[in-house]
């Protein structure tokens, strides 16, 4: 099974990278569709970031870098636990919707504008008890766009709920508790955009997955969580 999550994930790699071959092919042979004429003093930013404006996103990542939860000392949980649970690899892919809110705006380096995402991710795994985890997710990004600035760093956050084959029921200690289970995940990266209508991102991304002690009291079975920490490599287009 974990053999045929990561051939998927490796024809994915593949035809996001085909697919912007192809779209930079056709921006060299038909300039004219893709881009417009800016005047030299205004900055192209605003035809990039501005409130409105709608993206199709995909996403694929390597996390592979297990780490404890940022809440563990609000929970008392001791860090050194960690030692003892399962070992995660996980490779998110996601597919969402972006929707900018704002317009550019703010002073000097915190000059930006927000947007937010609402997608699916499908998550194999490639090391740990589980195999899968999907799930419905909601998120929202601040973009620090300086002027005639092509790569713009930002900042985001997500959340959502979904479903994994938690194996904690069936005894595996230190693997999910129960199917159900919320994720949230935290990351910084950077964004180029290659024209107003295609970009691409990179970043690294925190992510963690619990089931919020829902199953403290399921026939003895504990809470785990997991907690990784790798890039991600996304493609965005405008519509």
């Amino acid at each position: 099974m974990k053999t045929k999550n990561l051939i998927v994930i490796v024809i994915i790699f593949a035809c996001l990278f085909n697919c912007i071959i192809a779209w930079a092919e056709e921006s060299e042979s038909q300039p004219g569709k893709i881009f417009s004429v800016t005047p030299a003093t205004e900055d192209f930013n605003h035809r990039i970031y501005f409130k409105g404006k709608r993206e199709i996103v995909t996403e694929v990542g390597y996390l592979f870098y297990n780490t404890t939860a940022i809440t563990d000392f609000i929970q008392g949980v001791d860090g050194a636990s960690q030692n003892t649970l399962p070992y995660y690899t996980l490779a998110p892919i996601t597919l969402a919707l972006r929707y900018h809110l704002t317009d550019i705006m703010g002073p000097s380096f915190l000059r930006g504008n927000t947007d937010m995402t609402f997608g699916v991710n499908y998550i194999p795994f490639l090391r740990g008890p589980e195999t899968y985890y999907g799930a419905l997710v909601i998120g929202a990004r601040y973009n620090f766009v300086q002027p005639f600035w092509k790569t713009t760093p930002f900042v985001e956050t997500r959340g959502g709920a979904g479903f994994t084959d938690a194996q904690g029921p069936h005894g595996v200690y230190g693997a999910q508790g129960q199917d159900f289970a919320f994720n949230i995940s935290v990351g910084s990266g950077f964004r180029y955009n290659f024209d107003p209508k295609n970009s691409l991102t990179l970043a690294i991304t925190w992510y963690h997955i619990s089931n919020m002690w829902l199953s403290n009291h399921n026939n003895g079975v504990e809470n785990f969580g997991l907690n990784v920490i790798g890039p991600t490599i996304g493609y965005n287009y405008a519509f």
